[in-house]
């Protein structure tokens, strides 16, 4: 945690952005493994603040994924949807197909969270669309297991097959 924590502050004074993210990301994998999800959520939203005051459309949207993981894990599915809607909002304005896939596909797990299946089974569809368009074969299986899982949650076991 300190290693990633120093990393996230020199990101931080060099203005770069995407490592920026990166370390945001471990620092807030440690601090939800450390059982420290106000801590997590502070420093994601906090991270959201800088990049939206220094006009880092790819860091807002970064930081916005990140308060939306932290939500799913804390279980507050209506905040992690607001996030990823605006941070799929952004990607889809700077034309970065891949990251919006990857926010589609949190955006599953948070619909499964609020046990909307229908939505959820929506945004895998879109988030596949994309994965194929972009030839991105290891996301479009990652998705297909949670399609999976969904259904054979619901007992649909030969769609899950």
């Amino acid at each position: 945690l300190e290693a990633a924590s120093e990393a996230l502050d020199l990101f931080k004074e060099l203005g770069q952005a995407a490592s920026e993210a990166t370390a945001l990301q471990t620092v807030i994998r440690a601090r939800l493994t450390n059982a420290e999800p106000s801590e997590a959520l502070r420093l994601a939203k906090a991270a959201h603040q800088r990049a939206k005051r220094t006009g880092s459309a790819r860091g807002e949207a970064a930081a916005l994924q990140a308060v939306a993981n932290v939500c799913i894990h804390i279980r507050a599915p209506a905040e992690a949807r607001q996030a990823l809607h605006n941070a799929q909002a952004i990607y889809r304005k700077l034309k970065d197909r891949r990251k919006e896939a990857a926010v589609l596909t949190s955006a599953i797990n948070a619909h499964t969270l609020t046990g909307s299946v229908e939505d959820a089974l929506e945004a895998a569809q879109a988030a596949r669309a994309i994965c194929r368009e972009v030839k991105d074969r290891r996301q479009e299986s990652a998705i297909l297991e949670l399609v999976s899982q969904i259904h054979v949650e619901c007992g649909e076991l030969g769609q899950a097959a």
